[in-house]
């Protein structure tokens, strides 16, 4: 059994090292030699993730014959009906042959469908964001406990309970107990098996389900602190502090708003803290380290506030004295002087989504304001943060990018809704 393990591990190290001819000739032998071991030590890792999940769990022994109708029977029984047995317009978007089977023969083979469910793959494109890795991360971080092979919700997150109360497939919450827990009850899909126990998913349920903590300096996440959590945030590397109970970390909602695109919309929406624990210092030294390098020393990180998550403008930084020297100090302390590959590809991401809804807000209001036509007035309400403040059109425009670069709240990818929302277009006089 050891031997094949080692072959098996040979094999995938080879396959994701790529070492082949082809592979060797494209070789760059620019990486330094802390560079190469740090990508081998990230290769193994992974490799080792992928053995444990092919050998934890073997695959029951299924006869070939009845593979197609166990198949098409546990698909619908996660995506479709609890019980597929006594609907069977539920077994047919995933039955090929016009005949469908009977409804003795679908009931006699309801334990060999419920023994094939954790062995179901593919269905992650129609869970989403509900995905077999979100489901992981969520008993990671202890908001879902399996109890007697049924899951229960843990009391004080409020968010998780009404994205499970709007499940698009089946699956619902219990009442609460008199201790405020609720069982999931006629779900299937948490069930299902983890192709990668390190991916975004998997991270994104760990921050969705993690509970939120209240300090002097902000609202962290709480998470556990097991080996589990400790490996998924090293992986990513992801900046933690230590909390103050010894089995507890604490994690700043920077990350969880990263992520938010994996998560459902509730979940997403609690990210949204007033005040992010560790931020603004946090995001703007990940973006010296990430963007900053080989830079001229007079350059603007960042250019305007909301280019990363919880990020300040360039005159609050002015305002604080942070130096550039002192944001990569401040990296190395932190632990994010060097973003990891899948870090790097997230941030890549969301600069490039936070670009493109401001182009599509200007757009908007360059269109809103050309369509009132010449020799009209129109007045501008502002709502909200800004007190109620009037101002005319021709004033909106410095008046936004004011704000834009002195916030210190987080400029989401909702931006273009949320300038819709807080925008009022009122008729009255001219100014």
């Amino acid at each position: 059994m050891l031997q094949t393990k080692v072959c098996i591990l040979g094999r995938i190290c080879f396959s994701r090292g790529g070492m082949t001819k082809s592979a060797m000739a494209n070789f760059s032998p620019n990486f330094t030699r802390a560079e190469l071991l740090q990508i081998s030590r990230r290769s193994l890792i992974g490799a080792l993730e992928e053995l444990r999940q092919i050998t934890c769990d073997p695959l029951p022994a299924v006869d070939p014959r009845r593979r197609p109708l166990l198949e098409a029977l546990a698909k619908a029984r996660v995506l479709r009906h609890e019980r597929p047995w006594v609907c069977p317009d539920a077994v047919r978007p995933f039955w090929e042959d016009p005949q469908l089977p009977s409804r003795s023969q679908m009931k006699s083979c309801v334990g060999e469908v419920k023994a094939l469910i954790p062995h179901l793959t593919g269905l992650d494109d129609d869970l989403l964001p509900w995905t077999a890795g979100f489901w992981q991360g969520l008993r990671l971080s202890g908001a879902l406990v399996v109890h007697g092979g049924h899951p229960r919700l843990q009391p004080g997150r409020p968010w998780l309970a009404e994205d499970l109360e709007r499940l698009p497939f089946p699956g619902r919450l219990s009442t609460p107990d008199r201790q405020g827990r609720q069982w999931l009850i006629r779900c299937q899909a948490w069930r299902l098996p983890v192709a990668n126990a390190l991916s975004a998913d998997v991270l994104a349920g760990l921050l969705a389900g993690a509970r939120r903590e209240t300090t002097a300096d902000g609202i962290w996440l709480v998470v556990p602190h097991t080996e589990s959590v400790l490996r998924l945030l090293s992986w990513w590397g992801v900046s933690m502090k230590k909390a103050v109970k010894e089995n507890e970390l604490w994690v700043s909602p920077f990350y969880g708003v990263l992520l938010s695109g994996h998560m459902p919309v509730v979940c997403a929406q609690s990210m949204l803290v007033r005040r992010a624990g560790g931020c603004p210092l946090l995001p703007l030294a990940i973006w010296e380290s990430t963007f900053g390098s080989g830079g001229p020393p007079s350059y603007l990180l960042p250019e305007r506030a909301g280019a990363l998550p919880f990020a300040c403008g360039d005159a609050t930084r002015k305002r604080h004295g942070w130096t550039r020297d002192f944001l990569h100090a401040t990296a190395v302390h932190l632990g994010v002087a060097q973003a990891s590959p899948e870090m790097r590809r997230l941030l890549k991401e969301w600069r490039a989504s936070a670009a493109a809804v401001d182009q599509r807000a200007l757009a908007g209001l360059r269109g809103r304001h050309s369509s009132d036509g010449p020799g009209t007035h129109r007045v501008f309400q502002l709502a909200g943060k800004a007190g109620g403040r009037t101002i005319h059109a021709k004033d909106w425009g410095a008046h936004h990018k004011k704000r834009i670069h002195r916030s210190q709240r987080c400029m989401m990818r909702y931006t273009a809704s949320r300038a819709t929302r807080e925008i009022e277009v009122v008729p009255g006089k001219a100014v």
